[in-house]
């Protein structure tokens, strides 16, 4: 069916696009919107966000919400690799919920 509407239009000598291809846009609205173009859809107004919170009050919440203040850890791929390896080396000795606070820190 397709094969034969190429050929057709080949001898015809046109390079018109076959009309099942074509689709239009929507005619905007008068508030310049347009329609929406599936049923059941609806245009979301997208609200830039804030940055209302600055650093020093995160790291304030932050340290209140910590379970385990009195293990400190750098926010560093080195002070990361510290804390898993104390971790690693308390799960060795056997003790398993400093090894589990470790972990969680």
């Amino acid at each position: 069916d397709l094969r034969e509407r190429i050929l057709k239009l080949q001898k015809l000598g046109t390079d018109k696009i076959a009309s099942t291809t074509v689709r239009e846009m929507p005619e905007p609205k008068v508030d310049g919107t347009h329609n929406p173009a599936v049923p059941g859809w609806k245009r979301m107004e997208i609200v830039e966000a804030s940055d209302d919170e600055s650093e020093d009050d995160k790291a304030t919440r932050e340290s209140k919400n910590d379970p385990f203040p009195d293990i400190n850890v750098e926010a560093n791929r080195s002070g990361i690799e510290f804390a898993k390896n104390q971790a690693n080396s308390l799960f060795a000795k056997g003790s398993l919920d400093e090894s589990v606070r470790w972990f969680s820190k």
